[in-house]
């Protein structure tokens, strides 16, 4: 019986931290991937990259530039690679903590992914984005989210978690 735990740790940095915390743990696998394809970067992230115009965080072009280094940053080692390694089970629970928009091109590489998840996976999503892009909007603009559960905002967390099952597509991309 008992469980185990894969995580995905995409930046070298937080995965070296990971790794060491997680030493000598059996029931956790790391991985130095990113949950995602190069595909689904353009489709499911930069297409629904949103906020006010400029190159500054948290404007649009701060975030287009930088998933746009994504290749260069995995060519220089500064990222895992894109996604090769899925789990070899199917999960009850998958909880995302990404980074900004991340989000729906995590959600497509595992829904994209067989015997991964299933109708009943309970899918826990950090809700980054705040009012100006809600990863919450994105995720329902392009899924049909079930038995929807919305942590409201904290002084211990900017940013509410989400949980939801899978119900089907609404649109494509």
């Amino acid at each position: 019986g008992g469980y185990k735990i894969y995580s995905y740790e995409g930046g070298k940095k937080l995965y070296e931290t990971a790794s060491k915390e997680w030493r000598g743990i059996d029931n956790v696998v790391l991985y130095n991937e990113l949950v995602m394809t190069k595909a689904n970067l353009d489709k499911y992230v930069v297409s629904n990259i949103k906020g006010p115009p400029g190159k500054k965080w948290p404007g649009r072009g701060h975030y287009e530039d930088y998933y746009g280094a994504t290749e260069s940053m995995i060519e220089k080692g500064e990222m895992g690679g894109w996604f090769a390694t899925p789990p070899p089970c199917r999960a009850d629970i998958i909880l995302i903590d990404g980074t900004r928009f991340t989000h729906a091109g995590i959600v497509a590489t595992l829904l994209q992914q067989e015997g991964v998840w299933g109708r009943d996976t309970v899918w826990l999503v950090e809700n980054d984005g705040g009012n100006e892009a809600s990863e919450q909007d994105i995720l329902q603009s392009i899924w049909r989210l079930k038995n929807l559960s919305v942590e409201p905002p904290s002084k211990f967390q900017d940013h509410p978690w989400m949980i939801f099952q899978i119900e089907g597509c609404v649109r494509e991309g």
